[in-house]
Formats: structure tokens, C-alpha cells, sequence
């Protein structure tokens, strides 16, 4: 046999120890686990295996967990869940049934957007069920889709009446249209403040001056009776668009180009005259709480503490308005009508405020009431038409009315209704008899 050296000898074994650990164990930064799938990395061990395992860069993969949810950190980005998003710039993410990840990422199914590696609202799915929710009120309707704005401190009042008259024209030299010259009424009575900001809007034509906006002030509301184009917008009848009639009324709401049928600029827009006033009140009248309902850039309205509401017209324009702004109450008086557009897309898309916030007051001597009634479950407006009467008294059995969000005053025709005291105004305004 023949001799080899001694170093010779060591080194084969050496090799041959090598070779044999390599077909036995995990390869570090590349190996196949078993039982999970492969975790390469750059600069890092591999972790430890799990079902669907994750991928990480710049640090080691983590265990899974049911129903985990992810730090933050500069770590590696993390695997998400079913129903989740990936999370950039977050440390190892673990695996979670519906769950999201965080560092940036969105939430899961219809949720909102997460910063500084949270989770946005829970992952709410949009069903109203938010935790900057108002308290929940009755049950039932459509649902609303969204959240409601996150409210700051409300800032400390006084306990008197307030009451202010000024022009659109005299805030802003561009209004050049819609009662431009007519005098606007901001109004409360901060001793009975309820924080909600009610926008009034009136008949066709009309300018501001409802007496509903008095008693609603009168009643703790924080009341803005805005002047706007309600002149001669009415959608063509003949049209087949069904999504004139929301068009028309968005735009005049905010300004946004919707249609030809239409040219609203924003200064002479609801929304923009709106945040012009409050921000005029919040200076001239810092003591009525005005600038509590404006957003943090003092530019937009948190209308989740607003509401709308309107008389014929206004009725129908209040109602739209709730479909695709999410607002804290809704109420239509004689309305709301689809504008001889029967199959208009507003009566059922889906809408921004829950059903629960929405009312309608109309008289069956007005001869679209059937026409109301309609609309209203449409919308998914709570409850089936309810009948009383304007001297009728106050209900003896809670929930008034059954709990219903439609109220049909027999006696009464094409009114406002809410102009004095009246159960039914009690009821949708007050909450009285829940």
C-alpha cells in the first residue's frame, strides 16, 4: 500500500467532514426548511421556519404567530397576513389570519391607511364601526362606509346666544353668484350647545332665512343658513344620465366640475362658503366655537360634526350631500325627490353617512309623499313611514314612533315643519323619546 504524507491525510478528512455536514443541515442565508418555504437574506441568519415563512433584508425572519401584528423598527420587512399588507421599513412581521401589518403599511379589507406603524383605525372594514364614532344611535339602515374624523378638545364657550349676518360677497370677491349679495345667518345658543354644525338649505330659489335654522340654533345647534345657487338647476327631464341629478347637486356643493349642466366655481360653492364663515366666526366670535368644526389646515370642514339640513329643495340636496359626504345628521323636510329622474344613482349607492343619521318630515297633503317614502328606503333611511299629526302630542311609548327615521304628517302639506316646537322635530333633533 502506498504512503501518502500526514497533511495530506488531515486535509481529505477535513474535506471529507465538510462535505457531510453540507448534505446534512440547513444552508445558512439559503437552505429549504421543513415544513416552510425557503428564507434567503442579506447579511442575516435565516429564522426560524413557519407556514408561508417571510423574506427578510437586512435582518433575521421571525416566527410565526396567529394573529400577530408587527413592530416597528428597522428591521426586515414582514410577511403579511391573509388580508393584510407588507410593511415597509417595520421589523420582522409574523403571520396573521386577517390581520395587517404595520410601519407604514395600509390595514386590511376597506380599512385606512396606517402612519408611524400602526394599524389604521383598527383595520375597520368601513362599516361605521370606528372608534371615532358618535355614540351609536338607533340601530339599523344602510351602514355608512368610512369613519367619522377624529375630533379635537372641544374648546370652552360661553352660555349665550349668538348671532351673525354677513354676505358671501363681503368674505370673498370672487362669489359672484347664488344670492351672493344676501345676508348669511350664523347663529347658536352656547348654553345649550349640542356641537354639531347644521348647514340650512332652502327651497328652490330661496335664499337663507328658514325659520327651521332659528329654532335649530335655539336649540344648541351650531346653525350656518348659507347662501347658494338654488335658482334654476334642475337636470333636464328628458336626460337619461342617472347620475345627473347627483352631479348637479355635488357640484353646487363643492365646487368640483361634474357636468355641463352646470358651472359652479368654488368660491360660489356650499362647502367653500362654508369654511370661509367659520373661520370669519372663529375671529369675530371665538367665544361661539365656530373654528372647533374646521380641519387641522383651517381649509376644510369635518363634517362627520356637521349636518344638513333642507326644506323642499334643500331637502333633496341634503339628501344627496349624505351619500357621498359623511356627515353626523341628515335631515330632509319635504323630501327628498329624485327630480323626476326616477332611476337616479343616488337613491342607491351605497352612502357615506349611516341610515341611522338620516330623517325625512313630509305631509301627505304634499303629492309627492309616495314619492318620498320611496326614496327614503332607497337610501336605507331607518324604518317604514310613520303617520301623526302637528298638534298631535308626544308619543307615550319609547321609541317614539316606533323608532321610525320617516315621519308623515297627515295634516300638513309642502312645509318646513320644523319652524316651532313639534314632537317629530323633538324626536329627530333632540333624540327625545329614545
Amino acid at each position: 500500500m502506498k504512503n501518502h504524507p500526514p497533511i495530506l491525510l488531515r486535509s481529505a478528512l477535513v474535506l471529507a467532514l465538510a462535505l457531510g455536514a453540507c448534505a446534512n443541515s440547513e444552508t445558512n442565508g439559503g437552505g429549504s426548511h421543513n415544513g416552510g418555504s425557503t428564507g434567503s437574506s442579506t447579511g442575516g441568519s435565516t429564522g426560524s421556519p413557519g407556514a408561508g415563512g417571510n423574506t427578510s433584508v437586512g435582518g433575521s425572519t421571525g416566527s410565526p404567530a396567529t394573529g400577530g401584528d408587527t413592530g416597528s423598527g428597522g428591521g426586515s420587512t414582514g410577511s403579511p397576513g391573509t388580508g393584510g399588507a407588507t410593511a415597509l421599513g417595520g421589523s420582522t412581521g409574523s403571520t396573521s389570519t386577517g390581520g395587517s401589518t404595520g410601519g407604514g403599511g395600509s390595514t386590511g379589507s376597506g380599512g385606512t391607511t396606517a402612519s408611524g406603524g400602526s394599524t389604521g383605525g383598527g383595520g375597520s372594514t368601513g362599516d361605521g364601526n370606528c372608534a371615532t364614532d358618535t355614540p351609536a344611535g338607533d340601530v339599523g339602515g344602510a351602514p355608512g362606509i368610512g369613519c367619522d374624523a377624529p375630533r379635537p378638545p372641544k374648546p370652552t364657550v360661553d352660555a349665550k346666544k349668538h348671532s351673525f349676518r354677513f354676505s358671501a360677497a363681503s368674505l370673498d370677491p370672487m362669489a359672484n353668484s347664488g344670492h351672493q349679495g344676501d345676508q348669511q345667518i350664523a347663529e347658536v345658543d352656547t348654553s345649550k350647545v349640542k356641537w354639531k354644525l347644521c348647514i340650512v338649505l332652502p327651497g328652490i330659489g330661496g335664499g337663507p332665512g328658514l325659520g327651521t335654522g332659528s329654532w335649530l340654533a335655539s336649540q344648541g345647534y351650531h346653525v350656518f343658513q348659507v347662501a347658494y345657487d338654488s335658482n334654476n338647476n334642475l337636470p333636464d327631464n328628458t336626460q337619461t344620465d342617472p347620475n345627473i341629478v347627483g352631479n348637479t347637486r355635488m357640484e353646487q356643493f363643492d365646487g368640483k366640475d361634474r357636468t355641463p349642466n352646470v358651472t359652479i366655481t368654488r368660491s360660489n360653492s356650499i362647502e367653500y362658503r362654508t369654511i370661509l364663515a367659520l373661520k370669519h366666526l372663529d375671529e369675530v366670535d371665538p367665544a361661539g366655537g365656530w373654528g372647533w368644526y374646521l380641519g387641522p389646515d383651517k381649509n376644510s370642514v369635518r363634517w362627520s360634526d356637521g349636518c344638513a339640513v333642507g326644506y323642499s329643495y334643500g331637502a333633496t340636496h341634503a339628501a344627496i350631500i349624505s351619500v357621498y359626504v359623511r356627515l353626523g345628521l341628515v335631515v330632509s323636510l319635504s323630501g327628498p325627490w329624485f327630480e323626476s329622474h326616477p332611476t337616479s344613482a343616488f337613491l342607491t349607492t351605497p352612502s357615506a353617512t349611516p341610515g341611522n343619521r338620516a330623517f325625512a318630515i313630509f305631509g301627505m297633503q304634499d303629492g309627492r309623499y309616495g314619492d318620498y317614502t320611496k326614496n327614503a328606503a332607497s337610501m336605507g333611511w331607518l324604518g317604514t313611514v310613520v303617520t301623526t299629526t302637528s298638534g298631535a302630542a308626544a308619543p307615550t311609548t319609547k321609541p317614539w314612533y316606533g323608532g321610525s327615521h320617516v315621519i308623515d304628517v297627515t295634516d300638513q302639506g309642502h312645509t318646513e315643519f320644523c319652524a316651532s316646537d313639534h314632537p317629530y322635530c323633538d324626536w329627530v333633533f333632540n333624540g327625545a323619546g329614545r
